[in-house]
């Protein structure tokens, strides 16, 4: 029998079947769980609820034992430090060096494999090694890109109207391509060599489409936030949300797992209620 023990076994439902909430989350991923902290921490006194229908929190972002070998459905995270210091969420992370990636580019004729090094100066050098013929299109590319995340991060989340009337001249670059999709930014550069561009569209995996309807400021966000800083915990990586959920719930929220929202009940244009598959009513 297995001695592993994963995390995210340790975390329980705790609903306390109250039929009413300030807040109800539906799903205990990162998002829900992100989402729920995030409220707490601006309205502590708020009653909150995730629902979750797995047995575990942390969605895709996990990990599950088979035959005495432990699986990890994630990678790497991006640059969390600011949101988890925020949140007040207390986990060792390991941040990558050296390589932070390997890209495995599978083909009938055989299999590409590459060694992403983190830092954008090194991922630079890297491609330009890999693909001499295209090097001046990587530098201008990953130039831009680097001065277009500069820019991004000097946004605040939560603006006034006096910086929104300043975003133009702090992130020109930003505006310019609020519609511009990954795909178009790449043909822009003349990003043409189809191994070349396969790599680079490894990081529009972050958004979840294509990328030909990925955004070129959440990919390129994305790429530079994982080169620049990107970790992993010490452990597995259901730890990270086992932290979050046993936090949330250590503030008073509430998790109700094994639950699936199969109907969301609207006031009007308000959601007012969830009905979860197998109880009575909402």
């Amino acid at each position: 029998m297995s001695d592993i023990k994963l995390k995210k076994t340790e975390i329980k439902s705790n609903w306390s079947g109250k039929d009413s909430y300030d807040l109800i989350i539906i799903g205990a991923g990162i998002s829900g769980l992100t989402t729920g902290l995030l409220w707490q921490k601006n309205l502590p006194e708020s009653k909150v609820l995730i629902i979750e229908k797995e047995p575990y929190p942390g969605g895709y972002v996990t990990a599950y034992e088979k035959d005495g070998y432990v699986f990890e459905t994630t990678q790497l995270f991006p640059d969390v430090i600011a949101i988890t210091d925020y949140i007040g969420l207390e986990l060792d992370l390991k941040q990558y060096e050296g390589n932070f990636m390997r890209r495995l580019v599978v083909h009938d004729d055989g299999i590409m494999e590459y060694h992403l090094p983190a830092g954008a100066e090194n991922l630079k050098h890297y491609l330009q090694e890999q693909f001499p013929e295209d090097a001046g299109k990587i530098g201008k590319l990953m130039n831009y890109s680097t001065n277009l995340f500069s820019q991004l991060r000097k946004l605040k989340a939560i603006s006034t109207f006096k910086d929104k009337l300043a975003i133009p001249f702090l992130a020109p670059k930003v505006v310019a391509n609020l519609n511009t999709t990954y795909a178009q930014l790449l043909d822009k550069f003349g990003i043409d060599n189809p191994k070349l561009r396969e790599l680079m569209e490894t990081f529009t995996s972050f958004a979840g489409v294509p990328p030909g309807k990925a955004s070129s400021i959440l990919t390129t966000g994305a790429m530079l936030s994982s080169i620049s800083r990107c970790f992993r915990p010490h452990g597995y990586f259901d730890e990270f949300p086992a932290a979050m959920a046993a936090l949330f719930q250590k503030r008073g929220g509430e998790i109700r797992l094994k639950a699936e929202v199969e109907t969301i009940i609207l006031d009007g244009k308000n959601a007012s209620a969830v009905k979860v598959a197998g109880d009575e009513g909402p």
